[in-house]
């Protein structure tokens, strides 16, 4: 993080294959069958290799009870054809992708996953993804895909293996409603990531100018970054997550 620009949150992580024998060591002991798109996935070596967010979890929390189910997920094809099978990928890698930049690189502390927030009007037959510690306070987190995104995918010409994704949602609306969708469950934080929507970096000008562009005359902004002044009742936070970093959106007026 630059201490100039406390919002934003860069990952200058490089991966290694020890990391990632890890992460398939504990998948063998643990019984937990890859099938073939996560056997591809585990085939990528370039620094922004999405098994790193897994390996991540793998390496800092191997006794969390419930690590076990989440991986068993990730790693099972779910749906009837292609789209169906990434997106549902992507749903469950976002909430690793999520503990990862919240702890790694915001400095969160985790405290589990699949947690009620117990707060008043909160749905308690409704768990938060994750579940948090900063400085002895409690916080809970949703972690969001744009999933219908997936149905739009193509490979980007300019950068091979990457994949880009053409829009399908109002980038507002969709938030708003992720913001309605995790409040029910008391969430304070809202993680989202939002695939290829022109955001060429992580540096702070670019950064403002892309956010101007996708929330025209919805952002304030001030020395902590920008803030959105929509009313939520728990959500104080949107953290935007990219496979270069992450930066944070403020909540409320």
């Amino acid at each position: 993080m630059n201490p100039l620009c406390p919002w934003i949150f860069k990952d200058d992580l490089r991966i290694s294959t020890a990391d990632r024998d890890l992460l398939c060591l504990y998948l063998r002991n643990h019984n937990i069958v890859l099938d073939e798109h996560f056997k591809k996935a585990l085939g990528d070596d370039n620094d922004l290799a999405w098994w790193w967010y897994p390996a991540f979890a793998v390496k800092h929390f191997p006794s969390d009870p419930v690590l076990v189910k989440k991986l068993s997920l990730l790693c099972r094809i779910r749906g009837s054809n292609d789209n169906d099978i990434e997106r549902n990928y992507q749903n469950q890698l976002v909430e690793f992708h999520a503990l990862y930049a919240c702890v790694a690189l915001i400095g969160y502390q985790f405290d589990g996953w699949d947690k009620p927030s117990g707060k008043t009007g909160a749905d308690l037959q409704k768990n938060c993804d994750l579940a948090f510690t900063k400085n002895k306070e409690k916080f809970f987190a949703d972690a969001k895909d744009c999933s219908s995104e997936i149905l739009s995918q193509d490979e980007n010409p300019q950068h091979r293996g990457m994949i880009h994704y053409t829009p399908k949602v109002e980038l507002n609306t969709w938030m708003k409603n992720l913001i309605k969708n995790v409040e029910q469950k008391g969430a304070d934080i809202l993680v989202c990531h939002t695939p290829g929507w022109g955001l060429t970096s992580l540096d702070e000008p670019t950064i403002k100018q892309w956010l101007d562009s996708i929330l025209p005359s919805v952002l304030s902004w001030g020395k902590n970054g920008p803030r959105w002044p929509i009313e939520s009742k728990s959500v104080s936070q949107i953290v935007i997550i990219k496979r270069g970093g992450c930066f944070i959106i403020q909540t409320g007026k």
